[in-house]
Protein backbone atom coordinates (compact mmCIF):
# COMPACT_ATOMS: atom_id res chain seq x y z
CA UNK A 1 0.00 0.00 0.00
CA UNK A 2 1.47 2.90 -0.87
CA UNK A 3 1.79 6.15 1.70
CA UNK A 4 -0.26 9.30 0.52
CA UNK A 5 1.25 12.53 0.71
CA UNK A 6 -0.47 15.68 2.37
CA UNK A 7 0.23 18.88 1.09
CA UNK A 8 0.91 21.39 4.18
CA UNK A 9 0.38 25.29 4.12
CA UNK A 10 4.60 26.16 5.36
CA UNK A 11 7.18 27.96 3.48
CA UNK A 12 9.55 25.49 4.57
CA UNK A 13 7.22 22.22 4.38
CA UNK A 14 5.69 21.29 0.99
CA UNK A 15 4.00 17.71 1.85
CA UNK A 16 4.03 15.52 4.76
CA UNK A 17 2.88 11.16 4.89
CA UNK A 18 3.22 8.87 7.63
CA UNK A 19 3.87 5.61 7.50
CA UNK A 20 1.57 3.75 10.62
CA UNK A 21 3.15 0.05 10.10
CA UNK A 22 7.08 1.29 10.10
CA UNK A 23 6.43 4.21 12.57
CA UNK A 24 8.14 6.65 9.41
CA UNK A 25 7.10 9.91 8.64
CA UNK A 26 8.03 11.51 5.45
CA UNK A 27 8.81 14.94 4.77
CA UNK A 28 8.89 16.91 1.61
CA UNK A 29 10.22 20.17 1.96
CA UNK A 30 9.79 23.18 -0.85
CA UNK A 31 13.42 23.20 -1.87
CA UNK A 32 13.00 19.44 -3.08
CA UNK A 33 14.84 17.70 0.22
CA UNK A 34 13.17 14.31 1.32
CA UNK A 35 13.95 13.32 4.49
CA UNK A 36 12.19 10.19 6.55
CA UNK A 37 12.14 10.10 10.39
CA UNK A 38 12.40 6.64 12.32
CA UNK A 39 10.17 5.23 15.13
CA UNK A 40 7.92 8.50 14.97
CA UNK A 41 4.95 7.74 17.59
CA UNK A 42 1.47 8.38 15.64
CA UNK A 43 0.43 10.65 18.50
CA UNK A 44 3.91 13.43 17.60
CA UNK A 45 2.44 12.84 13.63
CA UNK A 46 -1.45 13.89 15.22
CA UNK A 47 0.02 16.74 16.63
CA UNK A 48 2.55 17.67 14.00
CA UNK A 49 -1.06 17.54 11.70
CA UNK A 50 -2.33 20.15 14.36
CA UNK A 51 0.24 22.65 14.84
CA UNK A 52 0.20 25.72 12.32
CA UNK A 53 3.74 25.72 12.01
CA UNK A 54 4.57 22.75 10.42
CA UNK A 55 8.52 23.45 10.07
CA UNK A 56 9.05 24.66 13.37
CA UNK A 57 7.47 21.57 15.10
CA UNK A 58 9.92 19.14 13.06
CA UNK A 59 12.85 21.33 13.91
CA UNK A 60 11.71 21.76 17.58
CA UNK A 61 10.20 17.75 17.88
CA UNK A 62 10.50 15.75 15.41
CA UNK A 63 14.06 16.57 14.78
CA UNK A 64 15.33 16.44 18.23
CA UNK A 65 13.66 12.83 19.10
CA UNK A 66 13.96 10.48 16.08
CA UNK A 67 17.05 9.35 13.68
CA UNK A 68 16.38 10.89 10.20
CA UNK A 69 18.04 10.65 6.73
CA UNK A 70 17.91 12.37 3.87
CA UNK A 71 16.39 10.37 0.32
CA UNK A 72 17.64 11.26 -3.09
Amino acid sequence: MEMEFVQVNDQQVKSLAYDDMNQQLHVRYQNGEYLVYYGVKKADYVALQGTTDTAGFIDSKIALDYRSERMN
